[in-house]
């Protein structure tokens, strides 16, 4: 008959690596933290722009209108006679001008729209004519789905606004 011992003396080769599996462990965590913090953080910035580009259209749309209006005020007023030509004229680059702006504000608008649809796994880009369909309107609140026929000959597009009503 023999006896063996194993007594905990001689343990430091398991104590290290119960510690070093401790240190792995953690900074996985905090990795992982880090992950979850820089996702929270782009969607945030996503929203946002989103609100920020909004609203730059809407003011774009604004300056679009004043300057058709101030079109129409210096075309009377050229008729009349009482502006030269070039006053006209100047009034109708400020119009192109304005409409350019307002195209470029649509344009950023959907990119920061597609940006954070990415951030937040909502577009499934998997499916045939996947822009067809709005991918946001499961994930904001108080969003509707719009439903779009799958022929896109029969469907006509969206305005613009469409995209910015509440």
């Amino acid at each position: 008959m023999g006896l063996e011992l194993d007594l905990p003396v001689d343990r430091k080769s398991q104590r290290f690596g119960y510690r070093e599996s401790l240190i792995v462990f953690e900074s996985q965590i905090r990795s992982l933290t880090l992950t979850f913090d820089n996702l929270r953080n782009s969607i945030e910035n996503g929203l946002r722009t989103i609100e920020q580009q909004r609203q730059t259209y809407i003011i774009q749309k604004m300056a679009v209108e004043l300057a058709q209006s101030r079109v129409e005020s210096t075309t009377m007023n050229q008729q009349a006679g009482l502006i030269a030509l070039r006053d006209v004229l100047d009034a109708q680059d400020s119009l192109i001008s304005a409409q350019n702006q307002l195209s470029l504000a649509l344009v950023n608008y959907q990119q920061a729209r597609l940006r954070l649809m990415l951030d937040i796994g909502a577009l499934k880009s998997e499916k045939d004519k996947f822009w067809l369909q709005d991918q946001l309107a499961g994930y904001l609140p108080g969003a509707t789905a719009r439903i779009q026929p799958p022929n896109i000959e029969e469907s006509p597009v969206l305005p613009p606004d469409e995209y910015f009503n509440n």
